[in-house]
């Protein structure tokens, strides 16, 4: 079970934690032990969080019930992301998983009768308990950054070794999610110890590009990113231009569809297969700008468009 303080809060649905999500931008979903989720929403403008009116609807697929997070979530599976430590070695990746395998706690077999609780859900697998000892070569740094477009607070470390740090000095290495370790900062959400701590197996990233990439995969504008980080949103657009290589082919294509103006696009998509898409940048604008309207081609971020739109229009189907 879950034992974490920091990711722990109270809703109208009683005590809650936080359900998983590879990308979060402004809002998260929560789940009480009993499986009643609800979403809440991080205002910027007075950096407050606020909660839906009601929970989230249950939705039946194949008579299980279950709940959008994104996506289908059983409820059970659900409580179990959010409440019990799963093995990592259970599976080899967990998005694999369609159906969570769960296990009777009790001894002997189940009446039945017996609610459905983060206390009588498992998984097949779970994680034993963890020591806060300091570990060899380890050394602590403070925890900067955001979670999307949410601050995080002072008084949080993270260690080289991916473990979070308390303003009280408790540690903890996370749950496993996602193919990675994710900790709660009380009033920030979920922060990829890994990352955070900067041992991805990937290639290290600056924190300007993991930002515009974490918004990019969330479904956030340049504006957006802008906004919450206190840059400009050129600025921003070149940050989302030089992340854009760190993406998945196929999430690229659909975040670009949605980012870059209609029109751009259209112009971008009918040059496919000419060379003059692989070509220059600045002969690439020559070629599309006579089918843009004035406003489009006066526009500041133009160019980090249209960069973004071939990167989109040359990805392979």
């Amino acid at each position: 079970m879950q034992w974490w303080p920091s990711g722990v809060e109270q809703s109208g649905d009683g005590v809650v934690r936080e359900i998983p999500q590879r990308y979060a931008w402004a809002s998260s979903i929560w789940v009480s032990q009993e499986g009643v989720a609800r979403r809440k929403w991080f205002n910027p403008v007075d950096r407050r969080w606020v909660w839906d009116a009601e929970p989230l609807p249950i939705i039946e697929v194949d008579g299980r019930a279950g709940i959008h997070a994104p996506g289908w979530v059983s409820v059970e599976r659900a409580i179990c992301m959010a409440w019990r430590l799963r093995e990592p070695e259970s599976a080899h990746r967990i998005d694999e998983v369609v159906r969570v395998r769960l296990v009777d706690t009790c001894d002997g077999a189940s009446d039945g009768d017996e609610e459905m609780s983060a206390s009588t859900l498992r998984w097949a697998e779970e994680e034993d308990g963890e020591e806060d000892a300091a570990l060899p070569n380890e050394t602590w740094k403070p925890l900067r950054g955001r979670v999307g477009a949410v601050p995080i607070g002072k008084g949080y470390a993270i260690s080289s070794r991916g473990r979070l740090r308390d303003p009280r000095g408790r540690v903890t290495r996370g749950m496993w999610a996602f193919g990675r370790r994710w900790a709660a900062v009380a009033g920030a959400g979920l922060v990829d110890l890994w990352e955070a701590a900067g041992i991805d197996d990937g290639v290290p990233l600056p924190l300007s590009i993991r930002q515009a990439r974490g918004a990019l995969l969330a479904n956030a504008t340049p504006a957006d990113l802008a906004r919450h980080v206190g840059i400009s949103e050129g600025t921003a657009w070149s940050y989302f231009c030089r992340a854009n290589t760190h993406v998945d082919g196929a999430a690229l294509r659909s975040r670009v569809q949605a980012l870059v103006d209609p029109m751009l696009w259209q112009a971008v998509q009918r040059l496919r297969g000419q060379s003059v898409l692989g070509g220059p940048l600045s002969d690439l604008w020559e070629a599309v700008a006579p089918r843009l309207p004035p406003r489009l081609r006066r526009d500041a971020n133009a160019i980090s468009m249209l960069r973004l739109a071939r990167t989109g229009a040359i990805l392979p189907f």
